[in-house]
């Protein structure tokens, strides 16, 4: 450190130089000393330590995040609320406007109770469990679920929402935000909601209690179909549940009224890949699970009756 060094001169008068290595003379006068501007072995340690912690925040910044005990995803594969896909486009943006609106939250709040109702969903949810829905959309059942399974005493410890292609949305945000009795900001995700793929589920192996897949499957081909039921199976636990809600057609006349009607409310046409009941059952044979509970119902519509399946699917058990 270059330090200025007072020197008494012959007259009495003080002068000070830079040295690059100063000399300390013994005719120094103490109370002069203590004019020297240099720092003391505790300020330069506090400086150093200041720095460090300076240092050590900034690499927070690319530190991926702690996995908690309780938490069985994988953290560091989790899509927040701000990282829609690349191919998040111009229907995607206007759908997540126009369903903002009182009516339209109104609505999917009904068809929320609707399903909940018809499947009896709620009744193979044990209290404090972990839950997985995919292709959650405006997130409406899932937020209705917590709320039920909270009153009725038998609350879940989460009930996640992925999609790739939809959100929840805000007035849902908020509802979930005041159940929990925590603020809600632009950032904030009361809904532990993400985007992700069904076919590449960000949960660890074994982890969660079910897995819902409401009306999302027939938008999947066959291909698709079959990485999605395998990654369910891969996360779920050895006692745990896979829910699915799908169309069932029997017949062309009602394959063609529940495609015009699937393409009405997602706002194009899509993937129909539909089953007829018996066949849904022979096809979750062949993945290795059994049929623990099927409802059938359906919603009525101005054209006809479509007609739905609920099944609850458990691993079968392998004989010894």
């Amino acid at each position: 450190m270059v330090k200025k060094t007072p020197e008494q001169s012959s007259e009495g008068s003080e002068d000070s130089k830079i040295e690059s290595q100063p000399e300390v003379s013994p005719e120094i006068n103490l109370e002069k000393k203590q004019e020297i501007k240099a720092e003391s072995p505790e300020e330069i340690e506090a400086k150093i330590e200041e720095l460090k912690q300076e240092i050590e925040k900034a690499d927070d910044v690319d530190k991926p995040k702690e996995i908690h005990a309780e938490d069985p995803r994988i953290i560091e594969e989790i899509k927040g609320l701000t990282d829609a896909p690349k191919e998040f486009g111009f229907k995607e943006r206007l759908m997540n406007v126009v369903f903002e609106p009182w009516f339209v939250d109104g609505a999917l709040q009904r068809r929320a109770e609707w399903f909940i109702k018809n499947s009896g969903i709620e009744k193979y949810l044990k209290a404090g469990g972990q839950y997985l829905d995919v292709g959650t959309g405006k997130g409406h059942i899932t937020q209705r679920i917590l709320e039920d399974m909270e009153k009725a005493g038998n609350a879940l410890s989460a009930y996640y929402g992925i999609d790739n292609a939809d959100r929840p949305l805000k007035k849902v945000q908020k509802r979930e935000a005041k159940r929990k009795g925590i603020p809600i900001s632009k950032d904030n995700n009361p809904m532990n909601f993400s985007f992700n793929s069904a076919d590449a589920l960000p949960f660890q192996d074994g982890s969660l209690d079910g897995v819902s897949y409401i009306f999302a499957i027939h938008h999947m081909d066959k291909d698709m179909t079959d990485k999605v039921m395998q990654e369910a199976m891969r996360v779920l636990k050895p006692d745990g549940n896979i829910f699915i809600a799908e169309d069932v057609v029997d017949s062309e006349e009602q394959r063609r009224r529940t495609a015009r009607r699937d393409d009405q409310l997602n706002w194009g046409k899509g993937e129909h890949n539909y089953k007829s009941d018996q066949d849904w059952e022979k096809y979750f044979d062949e993945l290795g699970l059994e049929v623990a509970r099927r409802e059938l119902f359906e919603s009525k519509t101005k054209k006809g009756s479509i007609p739905h399946g609920f099944y609850v699917l458990r691993k079968k058990q392998e004989s010894e």
